[in-house]
């Protein structure tokens, strides 16, 4: 405590009487009794692990607390509650409370959510991947970390036909690239795998459908008689005229005659005007009929003629 007194009125008027030892009196100390000599001696702050305050400072990175020293007074800032923040005091401490509401999230839109889910206070969004299957799309960073960039890698294809054939590609409708169907015209069968279209033809070709049968001839040169017929094929003889009956099931495109002339060996003749080769419009496709004669086939009379038929 400060004593307010000169040193002889401490040592005359005090009962006990005080006595100070002014031989180490300096400012800022403090007097202390040592009961070995019985006066008070001075000392400095520091022999009492004391240190005389003239300030405050203020440490780390933060806003500062401490202003500054006024006279003997220390001035320290007070601390108000800022938004969504309230303080109170507790006496020996003062507690700060966060007043804001938990945060949460939701997904907007008709689009695939981003947002998962809260887990106390981690907002857990969903990372975006690429399908394992995609082979033309790349998830990544813009150059600035900033956005997330999609972007396709497929070619913009489009379709052409080549050689001088008919043109199966015909246009490209926005990314449907689109072909013309195959469609199987007479006596043509479609048909089609994972892999392959097979066109098939239903009728066989010309090879098979040329026939040769022979006619002899009397000594007149009338038509005497007809032999090696396909098998399944008949004749019917009335004068010239021979009707053949067959199972070809179609009607003949072409007749010609080979006839055996003696001296020139055999002629090509064909069915005339005078001797022509008929079908009958009710059996097209099963009977034809030959108005013939050795004159008309190029054969001597008595001789033989070689009767080509192709159909």
């Amino acid at each position: 405590m400060p004593i307010y007194a000169q040193s002889s009125t401490l040592r005359s008027l005090l009962i006990p009487l005080v006595d100070i030892d002014q031989t180490t009196v300096a400012n800022e100390d403090v007097l202390q009794y040592n009961s070995t000599t019985g006066k008070f001696e001075n000392q400095p702050l520091s022999n009492l692990g004391l240190t005389l305050i003239t300030g405050a400072a203020n440490v780390g990175t933060g806003e500062t607390l401490f202003r500054d020293l006024t006279a003997s007074t220390l001035n320290f800032k007070s601390i108000i509650a800022g938004a969504g923040l309230t303080i109170v005091d507790n006496g020996d401490d003062i507690t700060l409370t966060a007043a804001a509401s938990a945060a949460t999230g939701e997904n907007i839109g008709t689009g695939t959510g981003v947002f998962s889910s809260k887990v106390d206070d981690d907002i857990q969004l969903r990372s975006l991947k690429v399908s394992d299957d995609s082979i033309n799309l790349v998830v990544s960073l813009s150059t600035s970390t900033n956005e997330i960039e999609f972007e396709n890698t497929a070619e913009i294809n489009t379709a052409s036909n080549l050689g001088t054939g008919e043109g199966v590609a015909t246009t490209k409708v926005g990314e449907d690239l689109q072909f013309k169907s195959i469609v199987g015209g007479d006596n043509i069968s479609i048909s089609s795998d994972a892999d392959e279209i097979t066109i098939t033809g239903s009728q066989s070709g010309d090879t098979g459908f040329s026939y040769q049968f022979e006619a002899a001839f009397d000594g007149s040169g009338n038509l005497q008689s007809v032999s090696g017929l396909p098998t399944g094929w008949t004749s019917s003889i009335a004068g010239n005229k021979v009707t053949i009956t067959h199972t070809v099931g179609r009607m003949p495109n072409n007749i010609s005659y080979w006839g055996l002339d003696s001296a020139l060996g055999y002629q090509l003749r064909f069915p005339n005007a005078g001797f022509q080769a008929t079908i009958p419009a009710n059996n097209i496709t099963t009977q034809f009929i030959l108005d013939i004669n050795s004159s008309v086939a190029g054969a001597d009379a008595s001789s033989t003629a070689k009767v080509n038929v192709i159909f």
